[in-house]
């Protein structure tokens, strides 16, 4: 597995997915790494919102994997950020 990224997204749901996401579609030869324990997210399109929502909404929660083409998933949780020594641990 990669140690270095160029873009390291910490948090694998609708933020973290989106923002590699875009990241990569400006720029397709970005190094992207996503990390997220789990290898699947459930995201709900409409976020805090939903509750207002009906229960026979046309949009229920969907699961999705955390990786995709052009960015590499890792596994894990991080436990501090070290902007000073360029690390994540």
């Amino acid at each position: 597995m990669a140690k270095h990224f160029q873009v390291l997204v910490i948090g694998g749901g609708n933020a973290g997915l989106s923002a590699a996401a875009l990241l990569l579609f400006k720029n397709g030869k970005l190094k992207v790494g996503i990390v997220e324990p789990s290898e699947n997210t459930t995201t709900n399109p409409l976020g805090p919102w939903s509750v207002a929502v009906p229960s026979t909404s046309r949009t229920p929660n969907a699961t999705r994997r955390t990786s995709f083409r052009g960015a590499r998933w890792i596994g894990d949780k991080v436990a501090s950020v070290q902007p000073e020594r360029s690390e994540v641990v």
